[in-house]
């Protein structure tokens, strides 16, 4: 989701699309997957996961296997971080605070 929206972007009709241009590199959690068929995800706005994918059997970059988990990482952050603002609006107002009496209204010594 991003801002306050409950979808990815202004496009969104589902996991499938129509996305905007810019949907998947602003939104971790959406990365599609390799157009290679190797599974791992899109690297930034590329279609493949790395320069040297071919397909699921490989090869890929030295680097790929670890780019693929520090993005996994980093959806589910942002997954989570997507989740506690939508919890906290799903609890509810937060009780007011306590209305002190005018004119000090405790009864005791000044």
């Amino acid at each position: 989701a991003f801002g306050g929206y409950p979808t990815c972007c202004t496009h969104c009709r589902g996991p499938d699309g129509p996305h905007t241009h810019d949907c998947s590199s602003k939104n971790p959690t959406l990365k599609p997957p390799c157009e290679r068929g190797c599974g791992r995800p899109r690297y930034g706005n590329f279609k493949t996961c790395c320069t040297h994918c071919r397909g699921p059997e490989g090869p890929h970059a030295g680097d790929c296997a670890e780019k693929a988990r520090q993005q996994a990482e980093a959806a589910a952050s942002a997954a989570a971080a997507a989740v506690r603002p939508a919890a906290a609006a799903a609890a509810g107002p937060s009780a007011p605070a306590p209305v002190r009496p005018a004119g000090g209204g405790g009864g005791g010594p000044p």
